[in-house]
């Protein structure tokens, strides 16, 4: 159930981020106002701006980093690698250790 809702999560970050490039917002200068964005109060809008991947422009205007969306994406690329990379030391030690 976790991954089901973990691959929820990060499809409506997608959404968001295609959003935000659709309209262009991806730098201070072509910031938009909040309005344009269907929904601000969402909890992927809550983590992109955790995260500093949706940042706030001058005249409260919103913007996407693409920098720092690709950081966070690198980021997790790395997380699930090395649980991955754990789940497999565990599989295999359980079966040297119990063949």
């Amino acid at each position: 159930m976790g991954a089901a809702a973990a691959a929820v999560m990060i499809r409506k970050e997608k959404e968001l981020v295609a959003h935000f490039r659709s309209l262009g917002a991806v730098s201070p200068d072509s910031a938009r106002p909040r309005q344009d964005f269907a929904d601000d109060s969402s909890n992927a809008w809550r983590r992109l701006f955790r995260h500093a991947v949706l940042r706030e422009a001058p005249g409260g205007t919103w913007y996407l980093d693409e920098l720092s969306w690709e950081a966070l994406r690198n980021t997790r690329r790395r997380v699930i690698a090395i649980v991955l990379v754990a789940v497999l030391v565990a599989l295999l030690t359980g079966l040297l250790i119990h063949p």
